[in-house]
């Protein structure tokens, strides 16, 4: 039997077998119905339409884009590997062969290839997959459980900040208050810095350019100041994911003025992202798009796929990746040491923060070591109270009298095990992510 079926987009046709996704097998049948629907904040069907590809392949005329979407989270993904195989095939400017951005956009299309487009599992219940698809609630209680899921959660259309219309210009806008701005310049070389500082002009003129990516290669702004108040989604809040702002003033260092930032934003063009990597220093991370769309790619790992990953990092294509789109509203919720890319279609603006849970220190520490020993697993720097900070978990958890107030045996036993081989921790420091802005006046 010839399973081989031919789907067309914008003129061209693709063909796909059954050794690709089954989910890319079924979109033959696009052009003639509509079949978008996406979960609902209560768990239930909201449809979008999209019956004509030439007209799905086009950026909306709303927002500077790749990839258009129509809500049909297949859809969106064709559109997506289409318009990856296309840049990595294309012959590239003589200054951009070696470029951030050319080895990027190959490391996205060879993922899209083998990544799976994660199911709304509702509830949590899931055979293979390590997303979970909650509410707000439900989320808050998995993660005051002891024994929180490890993976990733995600909670469709949250509201919260996301519903005050705070949208990319107003955040562009608020940035004229700075100097400069340190931004992610894939132009860069590889092998050497991605981070590079801008005049806040050039970045709202450039966020202001329709280039094609091919030409100027799009930007990622990381680690931003967040003005806006109370953005920590509520699952955020329960005591125990707070452990890490509860050190901070026994550390020998107050909490106003860290370089460690448990709120952030994250602003970037479309094309733009992030290679596989895990977010440093152990940290619970919770991402919510407030205007845009991402592609979170996240990584089901073994253990012995996970050296793998710390020995190949951004060439690794091992283990099993799921892709989950994610809209206005959306929040994702990552473990430690979860491994992640993510992909822009459109200009996207993200708010976001970290924290340690004491039910996790194990899993926190464990991280800490994996990227003490390979520096290539994570895109940031390890701040330079890390240690302090380290040294008064521990001696919190030893005198505290209860394993279970920090996740019972396992994790205490393997929050010692590397304490003890990867403590006083000296500040790695990498040079492929920036940090901060600069104030007006600063010298």
């Amino acid at each position: 039997m010839d399973n081989t079926a031919t789907v067309e987009l914008a003129g061209e046709s693709l063909a796909t077998t059954s050794s690709q996704p089954d989910w890319l097998e079924a979109v033959s049948g696009f052009r003639s119905r509509s079949r978008g629907r996406s979960l609902g904040a209560d768990g239930g069907s909201e449809s979008g339409t999209c019956t004509n590809f030439e007209e799905a392949a086009e950026p909306s005329s709303e927002c500077q884009g790749v990839v258009r979407d129509s809500g049909d989270d297949r859809l969106l993904m064709l559109n997506t590997i289409k318009w990856l195989e296309a840049m990595d095939r294309r012959v590239w400017a003589t200054d951009l062969k070696n470029s951030w951005y050319r080895q990027f956009i190959s490391c996205m299309n060879r993922l899209a290839a083998i990544a799976i487009l994660a199911e709304p599992h509702v509830g949590g219940k899931t055979n293979t997959s390590p997303i979970l698809y909650l509410t707000m609630k439900e989320a808050g209680a998995k993660l005051t459980e002891p024994y929180p899921p490890a993976g990733l959660i995600l909670i469709r259309c949250s509201g919260g900040a996301a519903t005050d219309g705070t949208g990319i210009r107003d955040f562009l806008e608020g940035l004229r208050g700075y100097r400069k701005v340190d931004v992610q310049d894939p132009r860069r070389k590889v092998g050497g810095s991605l981070a590079t500082s801008w005049n806040t002009s050039k970045v709202v003129n450039r966020f202001g350019m329709n280039t094609p990516p091919e030409q100027e290669p799009p930007i990622n702004l990381l680690d931003l100041d967040c003005t806006q108040p109370k953005v920590v989604p509520d699952c955020f809040i329960p005591d125990n994911m707070r452990f890490l702002s509860k050190l901070k003033p026994d550390a020998g260092r107050p909490a106003i003025g860290s370089s460690i930032k448990v709120e952030w934003c994250l602003l970037g063009q479309a094309g733009s992202g992030s290679l596989p990597h895990f977010d440093h220093c152990g940290f619970w991370t919770w991402v919510m798009v407030q205007e845009g769309l991402k592609l979170w790619l996240v990584c089901k790992l073994s253990d012995d796929e996970r050296k793998t990953f710390a020995s190949e990092g951004i060439n690794f294509s091992g283990g099993e990746w799921y892709i989950v789109p994610m809209r206005k509203g959306d929040v994702i919720v990552m473990a430690p040491g979860t491994v992640h890319a993510v992909f822009s279609p459109v200009d996207t603006l993200c708010f976001g923060g970290n924290a340690w849970s004491n039910f996790t220190m194990g899993d926190t520490m464990k991280s800490i070591y994996e990227e003490r020993v390979n520096p290539a697993v994570t895109n940031d720097n390890q701040p330079s109270e890390l240690s302090s900070l380290l040294d008064e978990a521990a001696r919190r958890i030893r005198v505290s009298g209860s394993m279970d107030k920090y996740g019972g045996r396992d994790q205490v036993d393997m929050f010692f095990k590397y304490y003890k081989v990867g403590n006083p921790i000296c500040p790695v420091v990498i040079t492929n992510k920036p940090r901060g802005l600069e104030m007006e006046g600063d010298k």
